[in-house]
């Protein structure tokens, strides 16, 4: 198994990933997974304003710290609102700096995250470079517009072995 040279460490904070890895010490990338346009999720009909009838812009990527893979990001945008993402570079790239280049709004939150554990399927184990089964964070959180607008839906499973929150 590859060697984290030092846990990577983010505080309970909106930070972007890219900047967390700068205070970190450590260069950030990004390998796109995939980058699709599915239907709304019911479950979301009180976030975004729409359900099934509605799009999303789902980007899937894996989120590394000096290579080491540290997480799988799986983000949800309004289609209409970010559409532009799905002609936006994905790889080694900020999603919150590309975002904030087009419609100069940064992400916030209104509510706790939420964190749970899942045991890591075989394709998401390969993504991260861990065993099938192993025990990953699931970090969820909704994200709103400098308007108080639904931003995104995050989900990131993360290697626990490769990262400590501070909350």
């Amino acid at each position: 198994e590859p060697q984290v040279k030092a846990k990577f460490t983010q505080n309970n904070d909106v930070i972007s990933f890219t900047n967390s890895c700068a205070q970190n010490g450590m260069l950030a990338g990004a390998h796109l997974i995939s980058l699709d346009v599915v239907s709304g999720i019911d479950a979301e009909r009180e976030f975004f304003g729409f359900g099934s009838e509605g799009k999303l812009l789902r980007i899937d990527r894996v989120r590394t710290a000096d290579g080491m893979p540290i997480m799988v990001e799986e983000n949800y945008f309004p289609y209409d609102t970010y559409r532009f993402l799905e002609n936006a570079g994905h790889e080694n790239t900020s999603l919150f700096a590309t975002v904030f280049d087009h419609v100069h709004m940064k992400p916030s939150l209104k509510e706790p995250c939420t964190l749970d554990i899942e045991k890591a399927p075989t394709t998401l184990a390969a993504n991260l470079d861990v065993a099938c089964g192993e025990p990953l964070f699931l970090y969820v959180g909704r994200y709103y517009d400098d308007n108080g607008d639904a931003m995104y839906l995050g989900k990131q499973h993360i290697v626990g072995s490769r990262f400590t929150f501070r909350i």
